[in-house]
C-alpha cells in the first residue's frame, strides 16, 4: 500500500508534476474504489470475513492512524485526543 501512496506523491503536482488536473484523476480514483470494493464483496462471504475480523479491523486501523499523525493539514497535538479515543 504504501508503494501506491509514494508513486501517486511521485506524480501529484507538487513533485514532477506528471499530472495536473487533480480533479479529472479523483473521479478515476473513486470509480477504481468502487471496483475494488465490489471485487471485495464478490470475494469475501460473510463467514470469512467474520473469520478475518481482528485482522482487518485491527492492520486497517494500524495503517489509517499513521497516516492520520501524518496529516500536515493540523498540527498534529490536535489530532491526538481525536487519534487516542479511536
Amino acid at each position: 500500500m504504501w508503494r501506491v501512496q509514494a508513486g501517486g506523491a511521485l506524480i501529484g503536482p507538487h513533485a514532477l508534476g506528471v499530472i495536473k488536473d487533480v480533479d479529472a484523476v479523483r473521479h478515476l480514483a473513486e470509480l477504481g474504489v468502487v471496483f475494488l470494493l465490489f471485487n471485495i464483496g464478490l470475494e469475501l462471504s460473510l463467514e470469512r470475513l467474520r473469520q478475518m475480523q481482528k485482522y482487518v479491523f485491527g492492520l486497517g486501523s494500524a495503517q489509517v492512524r499513521p497516516l492520520k499523525l501524518s496529516n500536515t493539514d493540523m498540527p498534529v497535538g490536535l489530532q491526538l485526543p481525536e487519534l487516542l479515543s479511536g
